[in-house]
């Protein structure tokens, strides 16, 4: 990976861990020099561009500017890399299973989430190494409401908290990723709306599509997919491990 990436998958049970095998996860190394992270800083970074927001108790952040485009360009080379897989009818989105195996991934978004939270928390977010692009390439592509499942980090036996959204597209109008207050839906859970500085009330937090954006949120919280009027809409999905799931001002 870099200005001239090489890539190579390495699929079968000699390389992929055996609880992997057959889910259309793809091992991808590097060939040629290592990657040297801090080359990834973003020049124009400004602790100011956070927005943080409470949403029924639970804490959204999204962070603009902390990614580099010679990252996010690297990122796009990776992506295309990758074996489109179609398998899940279902969904909207098709995916892209990437396992950061040398972790450069995981270092760079773990230090825009290091500086952009420090002042929310003293912990940072551990990124886990699996993740999936997902890619919109229909108008009305759409999620519904639905929450997170915990996924097991298999080094340190840690459940994830959080999800994580790295925006690999610009889309100005629809596809926007928005945590729903659980008063709304009727879910029982959390139904209180937070009284703290940040909390929306009774209203949602919606989070538009901008290239290089970051947006995390823990996985108990109620959110959606709104349907895409530009595409392709392409982003990155991760799992954090993080400590900081509830509000501290939320009244339980």
């Amino acid at each position: 990976v870099g200005e001239s990436p090489k890539l190579w998958k390495l699929e079968g049970a000699k390389t992929c861990p055996k609880d992997h095998e057959g889910t259309g996860w793809v091992w991808v190394e590097e060939e040629g020099e290592v990657i040297d992270d801090l080359s990834f800083s973003s020049p124009t970074w400004q602790p100011d561009n956070v927005t943080t927001a409470c949403v029924s108790g639970y804490v959204g952040h999204v962070i603009d500017g902390a990614l580099s485009n010679k990252f996010l360009a690297s990122l796009d080379e990776t992506r295309l890399g990758l074996p489109l897989d179609f398998e899940k009818k279902k969904t909207a989105a098709a995916r892209r299973f990437l396992h950061d195996s040398e972790g450069w991934v995981c270092r760079e978004l773990e230090r825009a989430l290091a500086e952009g939270l420090a002042s929310y928390s003293k912990v940072a977010p551990r990124v886990l190494p699996w993740m999936r692009f997902l890619e919109y390439h229909e108008v009305e592509g759409a999620l519904p409401p639905h929450t997170d499942a915990l996924v097991k980090c298999k080094d340190t036996g840690q459940y994830s908290t959080h999800t994580l959204i790295v925006f690999a597209s610009d889309c100005p109008h629809g596809g926007e990723t928005v945590m729903l207050p659980t008063v709304a839906s009727g879910v029982t859970a959390n139904s209180k709306a937070c009284l703290c500085q940040r909390g929306t009330g009774s209203e949602c937090f919606a989070v538009r599509p901008v290239c290089g954006r970051i947006f995390c949120f823990p996985h108990q919280c109620l959110h959606e997919g709104r349907p895409t009027a530009v595409v392709p809409k392409i982003l990155l999905r991760a799992e954090l491990v993080w400590d900081n799931q509830m509000c501290s001002g939320f009244n339980r």
